[in-house]
């Protein structure tokens, strides 16, 4: 079974302050900084605090990047790591590739492609999105 990558506890407080809002579906949140699985369906406003915070996979977060913001997430093999890239929609102009920063020292780039899609969604959040 493939189980899905949450995004960090600092990329769920970075989606937050930028608009991000869960619909009511199954989810994980964090709560005082510590990850656990919503076992049951909720919406994204009873949330609304600093205590507990949704934590969408990382797939969530590509969607509405994708939908809400007109930036699409990919991330790339290489023969030294994975790297991830920021395109603009519709226009597909790469706006951003990270191949430098990664966790591998060798190379620079991610040694996974979950730390390069958490990596590139970060950046997106961080630079290209404005607060909500």
């Amino acid at each position: 079974m493939i189980e899905e990558a949450y995004v960090s506890f600092e990329v769920a407080k970075l989606l937050k302050a930028k608009g991000f809002l869960l619909e009511c579906c199954s989810f994980g949140v964090y709560e005082y900084g510590q990850f656990k699985l919503a076992q049951y369906p909720m919406a994204m406003n009873v949330f609304d605090g600093d205590r507990v915070i949704s934590a969408p996979t990382q797939q969530m977060a590509c969607e509405w990047l994708r939908k809400e913001q007109n930036l699409s997430v990919e991330v790339y093999r290489t023969a030294c790591g994975w790297i991830g890239c920021v395109v603009a929609i519709p226009s597909g102009t790469d706006i951003k590739f990270l191949e430098e920063n990664g966790d591998d020292p060798a190379s620079g780039q991610y040694t996974t492609h979950i730390k390069a899609c958490e990596a590139t969604i970060k950046y997106c959040l961080e630079n290209l999105v404005k607060e909500d």
